[in-house]
């Protein structure tokens, strides 16, 4: 018998306004309460930059979840939202990429 398990991978980086930097603990803190309290997450790992490169971004996170539909209800979940609040004004940059793995 061969296992398929699909799980989808939710990457966000974020470039903190350089006035922001102080922030950065309690951006870090609030995103991992929300992955402990929000059902449809699998694991959350959020972390600050250590390498200081040019290209470095300043916060990291990565949320497994099931499908699609789990990141639907994370991202739209009312625990997510005030985070979401509290993190838009502290970073000029954003990138984020959403992915299947099995």
């Amino acid at each position: 018998m061969q296992w398929t398990f699909l799980m989808l991978i939710h990457m966000v980086s974020f470039h903190f306004r350089p006035e922001a930097k102080v922030h950065l603990s309690e951006a870090k803190a609030q995103l991992q309460a929300i992955g402990r309290s929000i059902p449809e997450v699998l694991s959350l790992y959020v972390g600050e930059d250590v390498v200081h490169s040019g290209r470095s971004y300043d916060l990291g996170l990565v949320v497994t979840l099931k499908d699609e539909q789990a990141l639907m209800v994370y991202n739209d979940h009312e625990l997510h939202r005030p985070v979401k609040a509290f993190l838009a004004p502290l970073y000029d940059n954003a990138v984020a990429v959403d992915f299947i793995v099995s």
